[in-house]
Formats: C-alpha cells, structure tokens, sequence
C-alpha cells in the first residue's frame, strides 16, 4: 500500500488545495484538510481514484500525507524554508526521497536480488490429488472421497507406480481427483512464492525440474508433485521495482518514528 501511494505521490502533478473548515490530520504545528485530500486523489489516474472509496486506502493515503507533512515541519525546525501549502511540501518530499534513493547503489540493488531470488522465482508444476474425505473442505465437492487413511494409502499406491516407471499423465488422468487438470497431466501452470498452501510450497521449492514429491498432505488431501519448469525474472526486469522497495522501506524506517513522536491526531469519522 504505502509503496503503491508513494509511486503516485512522487509523479503526480502539484495541486492547489483551498481551505477546508475539514481538519482530518493535526498537530500543534499544522493541519491537513479534508480538501487537500481530494486534491490529491484527483490527480491519481481515474482507474485509481476510484480505490479511495474504501476506507483502507482513505487511511493509507492520510497516513503518506502526514508522513509528508512531519518530515516539512522536522525540516523547518532544523532550519529548511518549506512553504506550508501541499505543492511546497510536496516538492521537498521528493527530494528527499531522491537522496534517500541515491544512497541504494547497483551492488546493493543487485545484493537484494541475489539474497531473494526465490521472491522473483516460478515454478511449473504439476500435481496428482487424491481428495481427503475427512477434510472440512474440498475444491472438488462433486467428487466422491475417500476417509483419510484410505486416501493416503491410494496416494501411496499412485507413488509407487510412478516409482516403477508407470506414465505420469496416464496415471493422472485415470486416478488423480484434480478435476480441472487432470486430464492435462495435472499441469497448474506457473505460481509465484506464496500463492500455494505452506506444505505444497515447500515441496514445490525443493524438487528439481523434473523430480517427483513423496506423498504431500494438504487441506483438501494428497498431492504427489512434479516440477517440470522453473522460470526466474531477470534483474534488469526488477531493477526499478526493488529500488522502489528499498526506498519506499527505508522512507518508513526514517519516518514511522517522527511521525510518533509528533503526537499526530486523526479523524478517524473521514474514513467511516
């Protein structure tokens, strides 16, 4: 969220917020009103503007906002002359944010790269289920099921004649209750870390392109899993976005303590 509000705050184009009677953020020092606000979300693309409806984006805007402000009035305090209106501040916000981007060299955007790769990993799997019947839920609730002990014994069974040389997507097709794939070897396509279930991403992680899982136990029952492509996104593809990661990351590290210490008070009815 912040990361997504700081990319726009950074392009958008210098708005002329009038007064508002509206106060929805506040210190001794200054205030942000309701009007400023609606300044900003205006000059969001109109696809986005639209997000703001929801209060969980109304908060997360309020809260970039106030990061702005507290970091003008720090600045003013040591000494800065920051105009008080949102196109002054605003301005000082992005140079700042340019020097805390100067500070992430090649290397360490590349060290980032290098220490996550499996963040910027996909894998290709396939998959061959048996539904636990004794499991509260099922993807499949017009397959019949098996009680669970019968069900891992049947995966079990399937392992071994994939362990004998039985063929992968014959197999699938006549035994896995993977409805929607089984028929196409139990093909899932690519997914990213994190989409799947822990138990199955783990075993998708450790196999090797073409190797086959034991026996893995799921929510809905057992998988037996073949990997049959891993496809890593280069770092040139990923420069920008992990530079905007480390920015927007040390901007918070930099900024959540100021604005605590500010003693900032919240509207919390604009976002009801």
């Amino acid at each position: 969220m912040i990361s997504h509000l700081l990319f726009f705050l950074l392009l958008l184009p210098a708005q002329d917020a009038k007064a508002s009677t509206r106060v929805i953020a506040s210190t001794k020092a200054w205030s942000i009103t309701a009007d400023q606000f609606d300044a900003v979300v205006k000059s969001f693309p109109e696809e986005d503007q639209l997000l703001y409806v929801a209060p969980q984006y109304r908060q997360g805007l309020v809260k970039e906002l106030v990061r702005i402000w507290v970091l003008c009035a720090d600045a003013r305090r040591r000494g800065a002359e920051i105009g008080t209106d949102y196109q002054s501040q605003k301005e000082f916000y992005q140079v700042y944010a340019g020097g805390v981007s100067a500070t992430f060299s090649d290397q360490a955007i590349r060290g980032f790269y290098d220490a996550h790769v499996d963040d910027f990993t996909a894998l290709r799997f396939s998959h061959i289920l048996i539904l636990n019947g004794d499991s509260p839920v099922t993807p499949y609730p017009e397959v019949g099921r098996l009680p669970r002990d019968e069900a891992e014994q049947k995966a079990k069974e399937i392992k071994a004649m994939l362990d004998a040389g039985g063929n992968w997507d014959e197999i699938s097709k006549k035994y896995s209750q993977a409805m929607d794939v089984r028929d196409k070897g139990g093909d899932v396509g690519y997914v990213g870390r994190g989409q799947l279930e822990q138990s199955i991403e783990g075993a998708v992680a450790s196999l090797k392109v073409g190797e086959i899982s034991d026996v893995i136990t799921s929510s809905y029952g057992f998988h037996i899993i073949r990997v049959t492509e891993r496809k890593v996104t280069p770092f040139e593809e990923l420069r920008g976005r992990i530079r905007q990661k480390l920015v927007a990351d040390e901007l918070n590290r930099r900024l959540e303590p100021m604005v605590k210490d500010a003693g900032v008070t919240i509207d919390e009815s604009f976002f009801q």
